[in-house]
């Protein structure tokens, strides 16, 4: 699990080595709490030497004490009292380490975050993750670390964080995304459903055929009794379940939703295609509050629902979520220049005025080239801002999830986790994060890999826009020199990488650029064997959303530049 570990030569906890201190957990804690504490111990033994022994808890003994039932000192009970949601706190009491929270999942955050904030340990994808060298640490007497989301709900939806590899299923839980699929713990129940459901869920409550387009009729008592009842049946399947999906079904940009005479007359009044969709949805909301007071009604405004309406309100037990999927992502969203985004800002600020409650499904790939560069790692901190301060509290940052990535998908999910947790951190932390991870991913040639980031995010934000949806090139660069002076760059940072598992990250990495340099054939730079080769060798699937990579006889042509 753990690459290029580094010994750290002593490690105290209030003044005393940890090789006096034992692990107290929770009797019956979750086996996810519990496997979390495996970790910790393995990853203490990583970077000190030192295996930590189980105990059972003692009054008077150096113990680290993780979970609920003992985290009951005053000094423990005034801290839990400032934590919220998920967070976590980590005290030091007397004797005695604690890392509690108020529910179970927040006990491996904090368990995780203790790794990462007091040892040096860096969760960077589900196969590397790193120790930092140091001579001596020493976590202090008075120590009480609180953390809180700032993001409730928090779903960086990238192949290695949603699928991780099977040497290390908790990976998720140390990115700190609470949107495991399945949960392993239980304990927020978002959506309903073993696989949560919470996309375009219309067609399926309606009992009507699925088709790209196809919406219902929301004046249609017909249709409302029916998603009604099995509103109310999924509710009763999932007991637990906190929030309801109640979707409009997925549409092209050109398509709109009902255009009978009832549904049109909202439409027309409210001056937006959201009239009669919101109108149906607060029905939904009225109708299950009185029975569960607790649950949530979630609804998409996307493509022609994303305006808001005029007048309709959002009830307070619905949640709307905007998305950005017309967006530009190579400029933020607040860019006044950038007329795709000027939209969805505009959008976003009516939901503001009328909505209590927003979750984002944003969008970090682009589906249908997902090998090439889509140079938007400059604006996720500005977006993920920008949404905190217009009240959104969940995102779904959706990407590249069919396929581990060729195109910095680690980095992204990396800094998404960070950015969901605190989106007021500052630009300066932000990159502080991003050199970090690509010193350590990526060896001693990591600057020239920051070189390519800096110049590939400023190239495509002054020549062009980058979307989601899109074969256009992020990148249409026309010198053969430029080519030849980023892949020498890419060569260069292969070679200065200290290890082989460094090597081999610069190598998968710079398939994005090989990638764009094979659409300009007239470059005669032949590395397509070489990129087919690296791709099979990383375990890369998909080249596109829903074109798997196949298997190739000698002299075939690649599919992506047919």
């Amino acid at each position: 699990m753990c690459q290029n570990c580094k010994k750290i030569k002593n490690l105290t906890i209030f003044d005393v080595d940890i090789s006096n201190y034992s692990v107290v957990c929770d009797k019956n804690a979750p086996d996810a709490v519990l496997t979390a504490v495996e970790n910790f111990k393995k990853y203490i033994f990583d970077a000190t030497g030192v295996q930590l022994s189980s105990s059972d808890y003692s009054e008077n003994s150096n113990q680290i004490v993780i979970g609920l039932d003992y985290c009951t000192s005053k000094k423990c009970e005034e801290a839990k009292e400032k934590v919220e949601h998920d967070g976590f706190a980590i005290v030091g009491d007397g004797d005695k380490l604690y890392i509690t929270a108020k529910i179970y999942r927040g006990v491996i955050f904090g368990v995780y975050a203790f790794l990462e904030e007091y040892v040096g340990v860096r969760f960077y994808s589900s196969r590397f993750s790193v120790i930092h060298q140091a001579d001596k640490i020493e976590i202090p007497c008075d120590l009480c670390y609180i953390s809180n989301p700032k993001m409730i709900y928090r779903n960086v939806y990238w192949m290695d964080v949603k699928h991780p590899s099977e040497s290390n299923p908790q990976f998720p839980l140390m990115l700190r995304d609470n949107t495991n699929e399945p949960d392993p713990l239980g304990d927020i129940g978002w959506y309903v459903g073993d696989e949560p459901k919470f996309c375009h869920t219309i067609i399926e409550l309606a009992e009507m055929k699925h088709e790209v387009g196809l919406q219902p009729c929301l004046t249609d008592e017909n249709v409302f009794n029916t998603v009604l009842k099995n509103v109310r049946k999924w509710l009763k399947e999932y007991p637990k379940a906190k929030i309801i999906s109640v979707a409009q079904n997925d549409s092209w940009a050109h398509q709109l939703g009902c255009q009978c005479e009832n549904c049109r007359a909202i439409d027309e009044k409210e001056e937006a295609s959201m009239g009669s969709y919101l109108t149906f949805i607060n029905r939904i909301a009225d109708a299950i509050k009185d029975d569960y007071p607790d649950v949530l009604v979630d609804t998409l405004a996307y493509r022609y629902t994303r305006k808001p309406p005029k007048t309709v309100v959002p009830r307070d037990n619905v949640i709307v979520r905007p998305c950005s999927i017309e967006c530009c992502f190579c400029h933020p969203f607040d860019d006044p220049d950038c007329e795709a985004n000027v939209k969805f800002k505009n959008d976003l600020d009516g939901w503001t005025k009328i909505a209590k409650k927003m979750f984002v499904w944003d969008y970090t790939t682009n589906f249908h080239k997902y090998l090439l560069p889509f140079p938007n790692l400059y604006v996720l901190h500005k977006n993920m801002k920008f949404l905190y301060d217009h009240n959104v509290r969940g995102v779904f940052a959706q990407g590249n999830c069919q396929s581990l990535s060729a195109e910095f998908g680690e980095l992204r999910a990396y800094l998404l986790s960070k950015l969901m947790w605190n989106p007021e951190m500052s630009e300066k932390e932000y990159f502080a994060y991003m050199d970090e991870f690509l010193k350590d991913y990526y060896g001693a040639g990591w600057k020239r890999i920051r070189n390519y980031i800096d110049w590939s995010s400023e190239f495509c934000a002054k020549n062009t826009h980058s979307h989601c949806e899109t074969t256009a090139l992020a990148l249409p660069i026309e010198s053969k020199e430029e080519c030849e002076r980023i892949l020498n760059e890419w060569k260069a940072a292969e070679n200065e990488a200290e290890t082989e598992v460094q090597k081999e990250h610069v190598r998968l990495s710079s398939v994005q650029f090989l990638s764009l340099c094979e659409h300009f054939p007239d470059f005669n730079f032949d590395f397509r064997k070489e990129k087919y080769d690296i791709l099979k060798r990383n375990g890369i699937t998909y080249y596109r959303v829903n074109a798997r990579l196949p298997e190739l006889k000698d002299g075939e042509e690649l599919p992506w530049l047919k």
